[in-house]
């Protein structure tokens, strides 16, 4: 976290986290895109990589032989 100077009104101390500024009420700066793409790869991602191993190393021989066909 940063602390930057508003582009509107020029108070210093804004956080670069913040939506808008305190003082002035300006848009500071949206999510960037990397960012968001980021956080949508870790709550998805993770879950299919974690199901994607576990069907990996899901044992073949523990099958009863009725399901072979």
């Amino acid at each position: 976290m940063a602390l930057i100077s508003c582009p509107e009104c020029q108070k210093e101390g804004i956080s670069d986290q913040a939506l808008t500024c305190p003082h002035c009420g300006v848009p500071i700066a949206m999510k960037s895109p990397s960012r968001l793409v980021s956080t949508a790869l870790k709550r998805v991602g993770i879950p299919l990589l974690l199901a994607a191993l576990g069907f990996m190393l899901d044992n073949p021989s523990d099958r009863s032989e009725s399901d072979e066909i």
